[in-house]
């Protein structure tokens, strides 16, 4: 399409470039990424002159390691103005105390269920003194135990009760693999093709548990320190370099998505102590116990506007410190009151300090003070629709898409 239509630029979003002996005579590519999976490698051949690539937020911070010579440096999210015209602070008729927009990854796909999630938390909850449920997954159906394991689908509901049972004792090394397996042979009655297809998928779960359990112990929740380069770095320490590798899609999600798991719960499990008037929207929330009965379903981009107006606070993460976020941004241009974690990246590029003060555009708490500072928030409504105010005008004249494409036509004419 590129040669046919005679393309001399191309803009893309979380993508790298084609090989350079691969493209037409003088084509440009612009690339900006937002995130990164630990699995992305960047070859020397992708780029060539001219070739300008663009973060939210720094390279260092997103983990993405990009030749000087074609970093063009942090390119921040922005909001349309026209889509909040209609949008105002409330001073009453809210809907929601809190809401919290956006998804969580979706952990049955590995077949991590309740108690197996319980053992990667209990410990970490127990030191913050938390309550132990906050990330228990409601137990599965007999038709998602048979759908997660290939080879399983002949069991009954009693014997697949059983077969997780000595999974779960193989991932906590309570039984060797080769038990497993002799165990499913002989009292499951799992022989030939099906036994290969359901031994085949068990290291996959063994390995996703073991890789989790290093990131829950290294990764420090709501305070936008995810580093993706160290925490992969522990993973090929601890399992080696070829046996991370060849389990990277694992290893993908449990570094960057699991942290996102753990800071979304944790942000619900702490306002959930203060009020229960909570909204939430997004994918998987209905598929975890401590969040089902406040998830209000899917909503578009248009209707999460109204959903934060709607709402004395909305609740904010990011596992990078990137506070600059269109989520953000896009909760106080709908004149909402913003809470967000304080990160040691706030004052770099793409942190939220770059372009606001705490207590004069949003709040910012830690996850030792949270209930403190939520419940001032909640019981304040002057100073609350007062920094609402100051937040919307703000982000309406300064945080614009056309400010964007003003630096991003200024930096592609250099």
């Amino acid at each position: 399409m590129i040669v046919e239509n005679n393309i001399q630029t191309v803009f893309r979003i979380n993508r790298l470039p084609p090989p350079a002996e691969t493209r037409p005579p003088n084509f440009r590519y612009i690339a900006w990424f937002c995130d990164v999976f630990p699995s992305l490698e960047i070859e020397s051949n992708r780029f060539q002159d001219g070739d300008i690539v663009f973060t939210l937020g720094t390279k260092e911070t997103l983990g993405l390691n990009i030749p000087d010579k074609f970093y063009g440096g942090s390119l921040d999210l922005c909001i349309n103005p026209n889509d909040f015209a209609s949008y105002s602070p409330r001073r009453t008729q809210f809907k929601y105390d809190t809401c919290l927009v956006g998804y969580v990854p979706d952990l049955y796909r590995f077949g991590l269920f309740e108690k197996e999630f319980n053992s990667l938390v209990i410990e970490k909850q127990a030191n913050l003194n938390k309550k132990e449920n906050g990330f228990c997954l409601i137990p599965p159906t007999y038709k998602e135990i048979t759908r997660q394991f290939r080879g399983a689908q002949n069991l009954t509901e009693r014997q697949c009760n059983y077969l997780f049972e000595l999974i779960q004792r193989c991932c906590l090394n309570q039984i060797t693999f080769e038990a497993l397996v002799i165990n499913i042979g002989q009292n499951l009655n799992v022989h030939g093709q099906d036994l290969k297809q359901l031994v085949r998928s068990i290291p996959k779960l063994g390995m996703f548990l073991r890789f989790a359990l290093l990131v829950h112990k290294k990764y420090s929740s709501l305070s936008g320190s995810l580093n993706i380069d160290e925490l992969t770095i522990s993973i090929e320490k601890m399992f080696g370099k070829d046996l991370a590798q060849f389990f990277q899609f694992e290893l993908d999600l449990c570094v960057r998505e699991l942290p996102r798991l753990i800071d979304r719960i944790e942000l619900l499990q702490n306002a959930s102590a203060v009020t229960h008037n909570i909204g939430i929207y997004g994918s998987n929330w209905n598929k975890y116990s401590s969040a089902v009965k406040y998830w209000r379903g899917l909503c578009s981009l248009k209707e999460s506007y109204a959903i934060f107006n709607q709402s004395k606070i909305s609740l904010h993460n990011n596992n990078h410190g990137i506070g600059m976020h269109s989520r953000t941004l896009s909760a106080m241009a709908s004149g909402s009151f913003v809470m967000s974690h304080s990160s040691y990246r706030d004052t770099l590029p793409g942190g939220i300090k770059t372009y606001f003060t705490p207590n004069v555009h949003y709040g910012e708490f830690t996850p030792l003070n949270f209930k403190e500072v939520f419940k001032k928030w909640l019981n304040d409504d002057v100073e609350r629709f007062r920094v609402s105010e100051k937040a919307r005008s703000f982000v309406l004249k300064h945080c614009t898409w056309q400010t964007t494409a003003k630096k991003l036509i200024q930096t592609l004419s250099i």
